[in-house]
C-alpha cells in the first residue's frame, strides 16, 4: 500500500490579492501527514509560490500532478490532496444570469472547477482512498459528492444576555423585535426609574462608566498574551478572490479589458487547452480555429494584416486632429451644431473611447493576447458552443457524479461563504488558514492524547466547527462523502 500526497499553497506574492497563511498551511499539513499518518517525505509533492526556483502551483501543474497521483495508484493506496489559497466564483456568460462556477484560484488564475476535479478523480481505481481538504472560499461541493454529512451553519439553541457595549447583532439574528432609541413613553412605569435612582444614591447625576473597550486596548491585551506587538488590521484576511480581481488578472495576461460576461472566453484565450474542463466545447472549437490559422502567432499576424489599413487610417485621423483629446473635442463641437447640448453629454464617453477606455476587445494592444481573446469571444458567441457549453453554476446529473465511497472532501466553508486567512499575532510569517489550523491542531491534540487511536472524519469536522465557532469565525466547514467514509478514520485508508 502506497501513501501519496499533493499539497498546494498559493500566497500570490507581490499581487494585490496576496495572502499570508497558505504556504504555512502546506507546511503544517506536511508535518501532520509525516508525523501521524505514515506518509514518507519522498511521496509528498509540495507546490508553493513563494519559492521562485520551485515548481509553481499553476492550474496546469496542479491538475497534472493530481492526474499523475490518480493514474499511479493501485487498489489499497491512500491519496491526499490539500489546497490552500483563494477560491472564486466565475460569472456567467449571460449578463442577466446570477449563477456562478465555484473554483480554486491557482497562482496563475487558471481556475480549477468541480468538473476538473471530477474528471480526474473519476479514474480512481476501486479500493483507492482519496481525501481532499480545500481551505479556500466557495469550496463547498467541489467534488459534487452525492451525499453531504455535515453542512449548514454552526448553530446552537441558546439564550444570551449581553450587558456590554456594541452588543447589538452579536448573534446575527434574522429578525429584531425591539430596537432603536428609547423614546420617551408616558406609559412607562415611573417606579422603575425611581428604583434605579434610589440604587444610585438618590441622585440623577450618577457617575456612569463605559463598557466599550477601545480597539487599541483590545489589541494591546492580545499582544500581552502572545508576547508580540499586534497590529489592529492584521488579524483576519479573506480567501475569496473578488471577480474584479480575477478579471483584472486575466486582462493583464491578455492585454485587454475583460467584462464579467467575458471571463470564460478570457480563460480559454489565456490558457488554451489547459483551461478548465468545464469549458470543453469552447476549448475544442478554439483550438481547432487556432490550429487552422497555424498557431497563435500566425493568428495575430492575420489580425494585424486585416486591421492594418483601419489602424493606419485611425492613427492618421488622430495625428491630423492633434491627438485623441483634440479629435474628441472636434467631434463634440460638431455634434453640438447638429443637436444642441448633445455634444457635452456624449463628449466624455467619446473621449474615453478614443483614449483607449473602451471595454472588451477594443482596449489594449492588438497583440497575440488580444487576438486570442477576440477569437475566443467569437467562439463563445457561436450557436454550437452555446448549445454544448454548460451554463455557469450547472451541476452534474446523478449518473455523472463520483460513485459513492470514491472520496472524501472537507471544505473550509459552504459554497456561498468565505474562509479566513488568519494572522492573530500580527506577524505575517505566522499566518494560517482557519480551517487548516483547526484541523491540524485537532489531529495533533487527539494523537497526543490517544496515540494508538484514529479520529473519524465526522468527529474531526465536528471539532473543527466547534473550534471555529469558539474563535468567532463565521465560516462553516462541511464534510462531503458517504456515511461509511464519514465514520472511517481520517485520512481515508491510512
Amino acid at each position: 500500500m502506497a501513501k501519496r500526497a499533493l499539497l498546494c499553497g498559493c500566497n500570490y506574492p507581490g499581487s494585490s490579492h496576496a495572502l499570508n497563511g497558505c504556504v504555512n498551511d502546506v507546511n503544517a499539513m506536511y508535518s501532520m501527514l509525516t508525523t501521524h499518518f505514515g506518509f514518507a517525505p519522498e511521496n509528498i509533492t509540495k507546490l508553493i509560490d513563494t519559492d521562485p526556483s520551485g515548481e509553481q502551483p499553476t492550474g496546469a501543474n496542479i491538475k497534472r500532478h493530481l492526474t499523475e497521483l490518480v493514474a499511479a495508484s493501485q487498489p489499497g493506496d491512500v491519496l491526499f490532496f490539500h489546497y490552500s489559497g483563494h477560491g472564486t466564483q466565475v460569472p456567467s456568460d449571460h449578463e442577466e444570469a446570477d449563477a456562478k462556477d465555484e473554483a480554486l484560484c491557482p497562482t496563475d488564475m487558471n481556475t480549477i472547477t468541480d468538473d476538473d476535479l471530477r474528471t480526474i478523480c473519476v479514474n480512481l481505481a476501486d479500493g483507492v482512498k482519496l481525501t481532499v481538504v480545500a481551505d479556500c472560499c466557495h469550496s463547498g461541493t467541489l467534488l459534487d459528492q452525492p451525499e453531504v454529512q455535515i453542512s449548514g451553519p454552526k448553530s446552537v439553541k441558546l439564550t444570551v444576555v449581553a450587558d456590554c457595549c456594541h452588543s447589538g447583532t452579536l448573534l446575527d439574528q434574522p429578525e429584531v423585535q425591539i430596537s432603536g432609541p428609547k423614546s420617551d413613553d408616558p406609559a412607562a412605569p415611573p417606579q422603575l426609574v425611581d428604583t434605579f435612582t434610589a440604587a444610585a444614591g438618590g441622585a440623577d447625576n450618577r457617575d456612569v462608566g463605559c463598557r466599550a473597550l477601545p480597539v487599541d486596548s483590545f489589541v494591546a491585551a492580545l499582544g500581552e498574551k502572545l508576547g508580540v506587538a499586534v497590529a489592529p488590521n492584521q488579524d483576519v484576511g479573506c480567501r475569496a478572490l473578488p471577480v474584479d480581481s480575477l478579471l483584472a488578472a486575466l486582462g493583464e495576461k491578455l492585454g485587454v479589458t475583460v467584462a464579467p460576461n467575458q471571463a470564460r472566453a478570457a480563460m480559454v484565450a489565456a490558457f488554451g487547452s489547459d483551461a478548465s474542463a468545464k469549458l470543453g466545447p469552447l476549448i475544442q472549437k478554439f483550438q481547432g480555429a487556432l490550429d487552422a490559422a497555424g498557431g497563435a502567432e500566425a493568428l495575430a499576424a492575420q489580425c494585424r494584416e486585416q486591421l492594418g489599413p483601419l489602424i493606419q487610417k485611425f492613427q492618421g485621423a488622430l495625428d491630423a486632429a492633434g491627438g485623441a483629446e483634440a479629435l474628441a473635442a472636434q467631434a463634440t463641437a460638431k455634434l453640438d451644431e447638429l443637436v444642441p447640448g448633445a455634444g457635452g453629454a456624449l463628449g466624455g464617453l467619446l473621449g474615453g473611447v478614443l483614449g483607449g477606455g473602451g471595454g472588451g476587445s477594443s482596449s489594449g494592444s492588438r497583440g497575440i493576447g488580444s487576438s486570442l481573446f477576440s477569437l475566443a469571444l467569437e467562439m463563445l458567441g457561436s450557436a454550437d458552443v452555446a448549445q454544448q457549453l454548460p451554463p455557469a453554476g450547472a451541476k452534474p446529473s446523478p449518473d455523472a457524479q463520483l460513485p459513492p465511497g470514491r472520496g472524501l472532501l472537507i471544505t473550509g466553508c459552504q459554497a456561498e461563504e468565505t474562509s479566513a486567512d488568519a494572522c492573530p499575532s500580527g506577524d505575517a510569517s505566522q499566518a494560517f488558514g482557519a480551517l487548516t489550523n483547526a484541523l491540524t491542531t485537532t489531529v495533533n491534540q487527539f494523537k497526543q492524547a490517544y496515540p494508538d487511536q484514529n479520529i473519524s472524519a465526522r468527529t474531526l469536522v465536528a471539532h473543527i466547527r466547534e473550534s471555529l465557532n469558539a474563535a468567532r469565525f463565521a465560516q462553516n466547514p462541511c464534510l462531503e462523502c458517504d456515511a461509511a467514509n464519514a465514520d472511517a478514520p481520517f485520512v481515508l485508508g491510512a
